[in-house]
């Protein structure tokens, strides 16, 4: 973008919130865009804040927003941090054959999203004609974690060791995105499945 930018040019922002926190516990899966907004996690709270000061500046001062409630996005160069990102960060344990530590019996669920298909949802949304605002961007197909770790372990050739711990309050059982107003309005859908973009994550780091 050009340092300088003429007040008459409008800027279009397109921020990436949290599909997997700012609904809170589903009361219905999949979970769509105008179900109630719950968050249970700081997380959760800060994204949909910020998702409320873009509605306010919105309605006050004309801004031109879109906002992306992405799933649980992974692939290669994804930021190793201990509390996010199980995928990335259970490739990189296992793959230098450390145990891995998952709270709870791995039953939980939740959908994951491949980098490049988030990469498509935000050029998309940021050339969007249409009226909505807010959608989410997930693979609408959910995985267990204990199954997530099978699928790692295949792709790296590994045989997964896990220590299981107390499950958390704040853990859900259950996040699925229903994306169904991003392929309409945005005509956006998933295209790469998650195993292929495991075994392209996993292929990334040789």
């Amino acid at each position: 973008m050009d340092e300088i930018v003429r007040q008459d040019q409008r800027i279009r922002l397109v921020f990436v919130s949290s599909g997997g926190t700012v609904y809170g516990a589903p009361k219905t899966t999949p979970i769509r865009e105008d179900h109630p907004l719950d968050p249970l996690c700081s997380y959760g709270i800060v994204k949909l804040a910020i998702e409320k000061y873009l509605l306010m500046h919105s309605a006050l001062k004309g801004l031109d927003y879109r906002v992306l409630r992405v799933s649980n996005p992974f692939g290669p160069g994804q930021h190793l941090n201990p509390t996010q990102g199980v995928v990335g960060n259970f490739i990189h344990q296992l793959s230098q054959g450390r145990r891995l530590s998952v709270w709870g019996d791995g039953s939980i669920v939740r959908d994951y999203i491949y980098i490049d298909d988030v990469v498509r949802a935000l050029l998309l949304a940021d050339r969007h004609a249409g009226v909505g605002r807010v959608f989410n961007i997930g693979s609408g197909h959910g995985h267990r974690l204990i199954d997530v770790i099978e699928i790692i372990g295949r792709a790296l050739g590994k045989l997964p060791e896990i220590d299981f711990g107390a499950a958390r309050s704040f853990d859900i059982p259950v996040n699925i995105l229903d994306t169904s107003v991003a392929r309409q309005e945005l005509e956006w859908r998933p295209e790469i499945p998650f195993e292929d973009g495991v075994r392209k994550t996993v292929e990334s780091l040789k």
